[in-house]
């Protein structure tokens, strides 16, 4: 009987699973298959693959955390197994980690799960009916189809659809053109966002098998929407969708697909760097996440300066590495590679590469969770339009409000088998019968040309020669990077840099891209130049953000030289260029097509060797037509300052409008392009240029084909540099470089060498370490501390415990110290930084034994109960400075004398919930007379400070001559201080309140406890503190009073009883000049005049500056033999690397405020001008010499702007009071805006 239950059941389960099979039309999906010159592929074969690659999308979306930050504000990334449930990620209802506005929804009416349109798969339904669209009308590919369908199907999308200054503004108010429309020169202020390569990818299943067509889809379709670096991803992923359809090995595609980069990129390099952190940690995905988003990215990566919020989880190049890392870490498996994806972190990886399985396995992969939600038996639909909790926040709707309210996934899928079938048959495939013939071609790439130190990330200027007499200098200011190739303009004639480049094809077009700008009164070129001195240029002219610009030039030699030049200007001038590219490039004109140029046109004599000067309208003539897309490509000139908007029409119908860029003054070497794409369907066509009011000139108009991927692949040949560093990056970054550490956080028995071995044991991480040094324990995962700890023994060195070490943040991967309360004893110097601690009780202890305790930067604690509130010792984070009763180990292993003098120093720079013992709890002879310093800063939080020994017993008061100092600064607070909880006799109470707030202070909080202070209580106080709410009560407590600076290093050295008549008490500068004089960094013109409008001279704000860095530092200026009363002081700022000798030319000449600027920002360590807000000077750009330091100040709250306008005014000179603003903000730190 039993066998038959099992075998019954066992068919039932059989029976079960392919009813769910045939639900989503699962069957095994094969590979399309070789035969002569085609791959052949079944249509039900496509449509499986097609459908379970969408399908795929749709699941990732709907399974992936997107955008998880840190409580610190860093990206979050590796996050924990249990977040993951497939289709239960942070856009589903209710997701108890990380919520984001819901996009799925049971319809109760119809029973039906109804997803709701997002970027991520929404605008790859537009594409196909743009592309539907566009061999309908033209039975082609074509590019204004693309402008004309985004304002006709109102496209709402987050970045490439933006509303006024993104790819649907562009379309709508200009109608630009692809690429114009994608380019940050013309506007689109989202230009460097993700939206090419999550919103075009699918194309590459719309050329199934096809690669170098799905390339050629998304180089029309990509630029729509980016011109950087996510243009060359967007290839990538669209040829690997492509290759999928004949190729199943992942190791394959990604690195076949790879052919679409040059040998050198940074885009071979992030691909390398991810396989050598998969070959060295192949069980341990977590690890290798968390390394690539510091290996895989590069530092100063550009955005562009109009753009005001910036989202740095939508960088693509760190997308890109935790895509391919989990593509490897999944090996083929959908379930596996779907939950990297998903927990990866970032933005969108899965969306993007998730459908590649499901190309290469078909609807058999997916989860039954697919049906359920998605599929639903054919039933499935997407909503087009927002979800009611976006209704009021039109930023994030995502929807397309021309076309239908609802899609079904079934038309959507027809949808994509009838574009595919149009574009097979116009790339020479055919359709017989139920298989579809797919032409064999190889992959096609770049003709790079290696340009040796292309994006100068070598920091000099090696391949590189000198042109002119003024030498080009590294800039800081990249696009990319660290480095860029600056060019100074030199008034004797050119000046740049150039390197020669060899094995140019004669009489071939090449192409040569850079980001590039240059100051606002100066033209830089991009130039090509052969043996005989022909030079070829394309202009950047007075563009002050960096814009991508191409030089389009016939190779006239062999060896030409390339590089960036100025015509002779003004020393101030500058250009820079960064991330140079140069390839090969195929122009053919179509058989028997001619172009005319009317020739009545005005000229312009030799400049222009008689091209012609065209006002407000030009007429072109073409003889022949094309069955595809031509491109114009006109030679032009633009002189003038703004960008002259030629509005294009065709045989009288409009094919948008083409922006032809300032080119700058008129030169006989220009070969500025501009390209118009147009459909010439007639024999005789005429193509109309129109920009009232404008003159352009034009020297040349060509009709070309363009093929820019002009070579073959070969794919076998390609190879990944195995020497990249997988050692991670430090900049910014918590790195202890002690020798003696171990790692803590294992669920085994580890030997503590590696985060693989790390300990479970905390007793076992300390006795590995050689405690007589400073020694490091890494906590690199969740540590349970169930019980106290004291380690017995006491130390001479110290212990770190922290959760960032060698460039890795572990706390990205849920590391933390885990406790329902328990005590941590200090037998030696401890230190807690970048650390979570994450309790699941009330309390938490930490007892110092009178060693020195600092809890650093980057520390947190939470707690799962409730009464986890901070206000005594039950229920806080509770740090007893001396000793604890009931702890074994007391000073040196022995009880604690009653004449002990071991001081108390603790330093607290974050956390919360604190409860602050000075010395010790609950010990019954408490007679020390050690002096005890406490210090909090940062953002800190206590809640209760006692400066005195606490639950001592009234029948054994405290009795010392200790001085206790207690030092407040920065954001952080105090609610309560007192003395203790009982009877107390101390020496001396010094508060220095620098900054901060306290709420309440008193000698004792129990009516039968009496506190005295021998030597009296004294308050140092700021004036940020005397502005607090509770000051006034507390400094009537203290026996003395001392107006202070927030930091101590800046103290008021005199008084100041309004002594400047002309600095009356309302005037908004009267602090600050008041506080200047007290400090002593300003003095009146007389002894009752100010000048507060005077202006203030070079000479004066060096002298300034010199007296801020030497109360800084403790130096002097040694004024003695001084020709000039300045001169010391402009040599002190020589000497200290303030400013540069000779960089002014006269100090008594009044200083302006960039120059102010530029001098303030130098003067203290970058850690004096921690940013304390957003935003910047919209008149300050970022080709103006000032631009960094005005940055600077302005996000440490020591600038300004003005009202209303925002506006800094750098060119301006700097008035008396505005300078001592400047003083008085970096001496001190509260004063400072925020």
């Amino acid at each position: 009987m039993k066998k038959h239950t099992i075998r019954a059941a066992a068919l039932l389960l059989c029976v079960l699973l392919l009813l769910s099979a045939l639900s989503l039309g699962v069957f095994a999906a094969r590979e399309a298959r070789a035969e002569g010159d085609y791959y052949v592929l079944s249509k039900a074969d496509y449509a499986n693959k097609t459908r379970a690659a969408y399908l795929a999308k749709l699941t990732s979306f709907f399974t992936d955390y997107k955008f998880v930050w840190n409580r610190d504000g860093s990206p979050r990334v590796a996050l924990p197994d249990s977040w993951y449930g497939v289709m239960k990620g942070s856009d589903t209802q209710n997701n108890p980690y990380h919520q984001k506005v819901a996009k799925l929804f049971k319809n109760e009416t119809t029973g039906i799960w109804e997803s709701y349109v997002a970027d991520s798969f929404g605008i790859d339904i537009l594409n196909l009916y743009i592309l539907r669209d566009m061999y309908e009308q033209y039975g082609t590919v074509t590019t204004k189809v693309m402008t004309e369908d985004w304002v006709k199907y109102d496209v709402w999308d987050m970045g490439g659809g933006h509303r006024t200054m993104g790819a649907y503004a562009l379309s709508k108010n200009k109608g630009y053109v692809a690429p114009y429309v994608g380019r940050a020169e013309y506007g689109n202020h989202y230009s460097w966002c993700e939206e090419p390569w999550i919103e075009t990818n699918t194309l590459g299943m719309v050329a199934a098998g096809m690669p170098n067509v799905a390339v050629d889809l998304t180089s029309v379709f990509g630029p729509f929407t980016g011109d950087t670096d996510n243009l060359g991803w967007t290839d990538y992923i669209a040829a690997m969708y492509a290759m999928a359809y004949y190729e199943s090995d992942i190791p394959t595609l990604i690195r076949d697909a790879a052919a679409i980069f040059a040998e050198d990129s940074w885009e071979r390099e992030v691909i390398a760097i991810c396989m050598k952190l998969y070959k060295e940690n192949p069980t341990d995905w977590r690890r290798s996440i968390v390394l690539a988003e510091d290996l895989c990215t590069r530092r100063n990566y550009h955005y562009y300066s109009r753009q005001s919020t910036v989202n740095e989880q939508s960088r693509v190049d760190i997308n890109m590495a935790f895509s391919i890392l989990g593509l490897l870490y999944g090996n083929g498996d959908f379930d596996a590679t779907c939950k990297i994806f998903s927990l990866a972190g970032y933005d969108a990886r899965g969306v993007c590469f998730l459908p590649v399985l499901g190309i290469i396995g078909g609807t058999e992969v997916l989860p039954e969770e697919t049906n359920t939600y998605l599929w639903q038996d054919g039933k499935g639909i997407i909503v087009n339009t927002y979800v009611e909790e976006a209704a009021n926040d039109k930023g994030i709707w995502m929807h397309h409000a021309g076309l239908p309210e609802n899609y079904k996934l079934t038309d959507i899928m027809d949808m994509f088998r009838e574009n595919f079938e149009r574009v097979l048959v116009e790339n020479g495939g055919k359709i017989v019968g139920d298989n579809y013939y797919i032409p064999k071609t190889n992959f096609r790439t770049y003709d790079y040309v290696k340009i040796n130190n292309y994006n100068f990330e070598t920091g000099d200027l090696t391949g590189w020669t000198v042109l002119g007499s003024t030498a080009p200098e590294k800039s800081t200011y990249a696009f990319y990077g660290e480095y860029a190739l600056k060019v100074n303009g030199d008034p004797k004639g050119e000046s740049g840099a150039y390197q020669t480049v060899s094995g140019l094809k004669v009489g071939s077009t090449y192409r040569l891209d850079a980001y590039a700008l240059s100051s606002k009164d100066a033209t830089g070129y991009l130039f090509a130049k052969d043996a005989s001195g022909k030079t070829q240029t394309a202009s950047v002219s007075g563009q002050t953000d960096f814009v991508k610009r191409d030089l389009v030039f016939r190779a006239t030699a062999e060896t030409m030289q390339i590089g960036l030049m100025l015509s002779a200007c003004d020393s101030t001038c500058y250009a820079i260029a960064d991330e140079l590219t140069l390839y090969r490039v195929e122009e053919t004109t179509p058989s028997g097509m001619q172009v005319t140029l009317p020739m009545e046109a005005a000229t312009v004599g030799t400049i222009l060797n008689a091209e012609g000067k065209y006002e407000n309208s030009l007429r072109i003539t073409v003889d022949g037509k094309s069955t595809h897309e031509v491109l114009l490509k006109c030679t032009f000139a633009n002189p003038s300052n703004a960008i002259v908007d030629a509005k294009i029409t065709v045989n009288g119908k409009s094919f948008g409008t083409v922006p032809f860029y300032k080119t700058g003054a008129l030169g006989k070497n220009g070969v500025d392009v501009a390209y118009i794409p147009v459909v010439l369907d007639k024999d005789v066509n005429t193509v109309d240029l129109a920009y009232s009011g404008k003159t352009l000139y034009m020297k040349n108009v060509e009709a070309v084909i363009e093929r820019t991927r002009t070579v073959e692949a070969d794919l076998n040949a390609i190879t990944f540099r195995e020497d990249v560093s997988t050692t991670p990056k430090t900049d910014g970054k918590t790195q202890v470089e002690n020798a003696n550490v171990v790692y803590l956080g294992g669920t085994g028995a580890g030997d503590g060498s590696t985060p693989e071995k790390a300990f479970n044991n905390l007793m076992a991480a300390y006795d590995a370490l050689d405690l007589s040094k400073d020694c490091t324990i890494v906590v690199c995962g969740e540590f349970t501390q169930a019980k106290s700890f004291n380690h017995t023994a006491n130390f001479t060195g110290s212990v770190t415990l922290t959760s960032v070490y060698g460039g890795v943040d572990y706390r990205k991967t849920g590391a933390a110290i885990v406790s329902p309360g328990a005590r941590f004893v200090c037998n030696g110097k401890t230190i807690f930084k970048d650390i979570d601690f994450r309790l699941t009780g009330k309390y938490y202890c930490v007892v110092a034994q009178h060693n020195p305790l600092v809890f650093d930067t980057g520390v947190t604690m939470t707690s799962t109960d409730a009464g986890f509130i901070g206000t005594s010792f039950a229920n806080g984070f509770d740090i007893i400075g001396g000793y604890q009763n009931g702890q074994a180990t007391l000073y040196n292993g022995q009880p604690a004398s009653k004449t002990l003098n071991a001081p108390v120093d603790i330093t607290i720079k974050s956390g919360s919930h604190y409860v602050i013992a000075a010395y010790s709890r609950q010990v019954t002879s408490p007679a020390y007379n050690g002096d005890a310093m406490i210090r909090i800063g940062g953002d800190a939080q206590v809640g209760t400070l006692y400066f005195a020994p606490v639950n001592t017993g009234e029948e054994k008061p405290f009795t010392s001559t200790a001085d206790v100092t207690i030092e407040l600064r920065d954001k952080a607070s105090i609610t309560n201080i007192f003395g203790t909880t009982n009877s107390a006799t101390l020496g001396s109470l010094t508060l220095n309140w620098y900054g901060g707030m306290i709420d309440f202070f008193d000698l004792t909080n129990y009516d039968k406890a009496t506190v005295k202070v021998t030597n009296g209580t004294t308050l140092n106080y700021s004036e940020a503190a005397e502005k607090t709410s509770f000051f006034t009560k507390i400094a009537a407590k203290f026996d003395r009073k001392n107006a202070a600076t927030d930091d101590g290093k800046f103290s008021f050295t005199r008084n100041y009883a309004d002594n400047f008549t002309d600095v009356p008490a309302n005037a908004w500068f009267y602090t600050y000049v008041r506080d200047a004089y007290r400090i002593g960094l300003a003095n009146g013109t007389s002894a009752t005049k100010f000048s507060p409008d005077g202006s203030f001279t070079v000479a004066q704000a060096l002298t300034a500056a010199a007296n801020i860095h030497t109360i800084y530092n403790g130096k002097t200026v040694d004024t003695a033999g001084a020709k000039n009363w300045y001169d010391p002081y402009v040599s002190y700022c020589v000497a200290n690397g303030i400013i540069k000798a000779d960089q002014f030319k006269d100090y008594n000449a009044p200083i302006t405020r960039g120059d102010m600027a530029i001098v303030f920002a130098n003067i203290l360590p970058d850690s004096e001008y921690a940013a304390v807000r957003d935003g910047s000077n919209p008149d300050v750009t970022s080709a103006l010499a000032c631009y960094a330091a005005v940055q600077k100040l302005y996000k440490a709250g020591i600038v300004g702007g003005d009202a209303g306008t925002g506006n800094y005014r750098p060119n301006d000179g700097i008035k008396r009071s505005e300078a001592c603003v400047i003083f008085t903000r970096i001496a001190m730190a509260d004063m400072r805006a925020k």
